[in-house]
């Protein structure tokens, strides 16, 4: 006999019905689930969108380290006045906005499901900057340091764009090609970085004042590279509009469709990450700190670089811009290679991502002490008097900087050989290791936010080097410089040995990734919890 149930409107049902209507829709959300989880296994990597993003990082990068090694000598060459403090703090400036929109830029992202936008803000932002610096002669001479200060800062706007490049290629590859799409974009920052200054040694050959059309048009060994800056900006902005695609394929159990709209893939990616287990944040903390300490140290050497080698090897403003250039593409070749083999060779599938960064760590550090100007070295540093105008303005300047005086002489290729084998190894195996790491530390998830903070964490010590390190080096020399450096990477060092175990990926059950041979127990209650983010989306 079939037991009934009465409803309140005096309709009958039998519940063996209900029973198997409600194993029916069960059975029906399990096979959806679990298609979905098949499918995910099954997806792949978009690689046309990894390459585009690849291209946008390379050349927002490129924009930072263009300026960096001839941007000192242009000041010194409109306002002799300038100091390397207020250098510093126009180094420090350009990482300030990053730092501040790096993460804001995340919660944009996260919030409006599509990054187009937010990545057009950050080119244009990066124009303005450019355009500032382009038209910087045709202010007073008093004011033009406080025009290139602004141009920096409007310009420093566009780096955020780093998080959401490094986001995006997280979920838009699969956990199998996760390293190989990190490497291609984080190779494609750090080439930016050390690619830049080949740009500018390109442009040398114009000389200052160069060419000068007429009265409002300036062309010259400076103002050259903010109009190639200028006319790379337009090239990002075309491809952006037209052909950034973006892809979804690395999150977990999301069904998001191109024709959706924002508010259905937003939802989309809610419930994905509400599926996951928490991450843990103390390995996030850790590789925040990582990159904190990468950029401070990398920006400090950028910051006084052109300046320490003017002092340290007698050089001319001419000479340092033509050395120091030369200086990086042979570091940015090296840099090339080691993400070649990422690439091409797949190498972050044949090496342990935690060891690779800690023995770069200790590759910064025997930069540090190798280079050192030790008391016990032969030399001693050129020395000028900066009011006998009769003597050649070469070397340090004695009577204004009184840590001139015995300070000895590192040998100028121990320097530069050191710099290209200690950093441009380091920083790319940096880049292309714990990144990837961080990626999977976090989980399958949509990440604008951790990375936005990871982001923001290497603009903190972007600003925060340059200002300190310009004043440190203005008033005590490069001894200390290199002392508080050493400290920073041990320091950098005893954390990640600390917490070495913690740098793990994240842990997804069974479930969650789609198992064809696990088995699943079904309670109602329990079915319609599981089903929740699994229903139509509300348009």
């Amino acid at each position: 006999m079939t037991t009934t149930l009465k409803s309140s409107d005096g309709k009958i049902f039998p519940v063996q019905q209900i029973a198997s209507a409600s194993q029916a829709s069960a059975s029906t959300s399990i096979r959806s689930s679990s298609s979905s989880a098949d499918s995910f296994a099954d997806r792949k990597t978009d690689w046309r969108s990894i390459y585009l993003c690849t291209l946008v990082c390379f050349c927002g990068q490129v924009q930072f380290s263009l300026f960096l090694n001839s941007q000192f000598a242009f000041m010194k060459t409109l306002d002799p006045t300038v100091s390397e403090g207020f250098f510093g703090i126009i180094v420090g400036s350009y990482s300030l906005m990053q730092m501040l929109f790096s993460p804001l830029l995340g919660i944009w992202a996260k919030r409006t499901g599509q990054m187009r936008v937010p990545l057009l803000v950050c080119n244009a932002a990066m124009l303005v900057g450019n355009v500032l610096y382009f038209v910087i002669e045709w202010f007073p001479v008093g004011w033009m340091k406080h025009v290139m200060l602004l141009s920096r800062l409007v310009a420093g706007i566009g780096p955020a764009q780093i998080s959401l490049l490094v986001a995006y290629a997280t979920v838009a590859s699969v956990d199998n090609d996760r390293s190989r799409a990190m490497a291609w974009t984080t190779g494609g920052i750090a080439m930016g970085i050390t690619i830049g200054p080949t740009f500018q040694w390109l442009f040398t050959f114009i000389g200052y004042p160069g060419w000068r059309p007429n009265q409002w048009v300036s062309i010259n060994m400076f103002t050259a590279t903010a109009l190639f800056a200028i006319s790379t900006n337009v090239l990002i902005h075309f491809l952006l509009q037209f052909f950034f695609r973006e892809s979804t394929v690395g999150i977990l159990d999301t069904t998001i469709n191109d024709n959706d709209n924002n508010k259905k893939k937003s939802a989309a990616l809610e419930c994905a990450i509400q599926k996951l287990p928490p991450y843990d944040r103390w390995a996030l903390a850790l590789c925040c700190a990582m990159r904190f300490t990468q950029y401070l140290i990398f920006t400090n050497l950028e910051t006084i670089g052109t300046s320490y080698a003017m002092m340290m090897f007698g050089w001319s403003s001419t000479d340092v811009v033509t050395y120091e250039s030369f200086a990086h593409t042979a570091r940015g070749l090296l840099t090339l290679l080691v993400y070649c083999m990422y690439i091409f060779f797949n190498l972050g599938h044949k090496i342990n991502e935690r060891l690779t960064c800690l023995f770069s760590l200790f590759g910064l550090m025997a930069f540090h002490f190798v280079t050192y100007p030790w008391p016990f070295l032969p030399n001693y540093v050129m020395t000028f008097d900066s009011t006998n105008k009769s003597m050649a303005q070469l070397g340090c300047e004695a009577n204004v900087l009184s840590w001139c005086e015995g300070l000895t002489q590192v040998n100028v290729w121990v320097y530069y050989v050191f710099i290209f084998l200690c950093i441009g190894i380091a920083f790319p195996n940096i880049n292309a290791t714990m990144i990837p790491l961080l990626s999977r530390v976090i989980g399958p998830r949509i990440q604008t936010q951790e990375q936005g903070l990871l982001e923001m964490c290497g603009g903190l010590g972007r600003m925060v080097g340059p200002a300190l390190i310009g004043q440190l080096y203005r008033s005590y020399g490069p001894r200390p410089i290199w002392i508080l450096e050493c400290v920073e990477i041990g320091v950098m060092v005893a954390l990640w040995l600390a917490f070495y175990r913690r740098l793990i990926p994240l842990k997804i059950p069974n479930e969650l990734i789609g198992t064809k041979t696990h088995k699943i127990q079904l309670k109602h209650d329990n079915q319609m919890k599981r089903t929740s983010c699994t229903g139509t989306l509300p348009s």
